[in-house]
């Protein structure tokens, strides 16, 4: 992410959604389905949207990171990426002996 220009860095978040929508858009639109069709087709776009927001994440925090870095001219600290990699899988990170 160093190597980027500011405007390339900038246009990662485009491409992560255009990357986005490209995957999901495999799946069909079918207003006309019944509810239980309908249920289906939301989950199929759930399932898929968690998969493609994990192959994104490693890039996505590198651009997080570099953008600090250029930004604030402060760099993210290792365990702050890795907590927002933790509540990202729905996970709570945190002392438990508290």
């Amino acid at each position: 992410m160093q190597k980027l220009s500011d405007e390339q860095l900038r246009a990662k978040t485009d491409e992560f959604r255009r990357r986005m929508q490209e995957r999901v858009s495999t799946i069909p639109d079918e207003p006309d389905a019944d509810q239980d069709r309908r249920n289906e087709l939301d989950a199929e776009r759930l399932k898929l949207i968690s998969e493609v927001l994990d192959e994104l994440l490693e890039e996505a925090f590198a651009v997080v990171r570099e953008g600090g870095r250029r930004v604030l001219n402060m760099r993210h600290f290792d365990v702050q990426l890795i907590g927002g990699m933790v509540l990202h899988q729905g996970k709570i990170a945190g002392n438990e002996d508290r």
